[in-house]
């Protein structure tokens, strides 16, 4: 899901949606009299524009956000296993010191293992084949 909460992501894709409804609806008003056709038709896909405006809008702003998460987590877990590697190398650094950083590391890495998981699941729970109805007559027959 994009950052923000569903109704802040709701309203920004409302405004871009309207917004590019409203500037083609301006745009067909300012054609000259002789594109009277082009302007009835930009008056009339007007709305199916601004709705499909609204979803380009919710998806890349769901995109943006998955994108910009995956770099944080990316980069901060590179930082961390060269961290390690460093501390793990170093012969004046101790044992104990050495086992704390490869275990919060370690964490780290599980950590970044279940972002990737949520955003799997997130992407299977909208494909899951259960969720699609089925008109299999030999189902139907049975359950009756």
């Amino acid at each position: 899901m994009a950052e923000g909460t569903g109704k802040e992501l709701n309203t920004k894709a409302t405004v871009a949606g309207g917004g590019v409804g409203t500037l083609l609806i301006v745009l067909a008003g300012q054609l000259a009299p002789d594109n009277a056709s082009l302007a009835t038709f930009l008056t009339y896909i007007a709305p199916a524009v601004s709705v499909g405006s609204a979803a380009i809008w919710v998806f890349g702003s769901a995109a943006a956000a998955q994108w910009r998460r995956r770099k944080i987590v990316d980069g901060a877990l590179q930082r961390a296993t060269l961290f390690r590697e460093r501390v793990c190398s170093d012969p004046s650094a101790s044992e104990a010191h050495k086992a704390e950083v490869r275990n919060k590391v370690e964490h780290f890495e599980r950590l970044a293992i279940a972002v990737i998981q949520t955003e799997f699941d997130s992407v299977y729970a909208t494909l899951e084949p259960s969720s699609v109805p089925t008109f299999n007559r030999r189902a139907t027959d049975q359950a009756a």
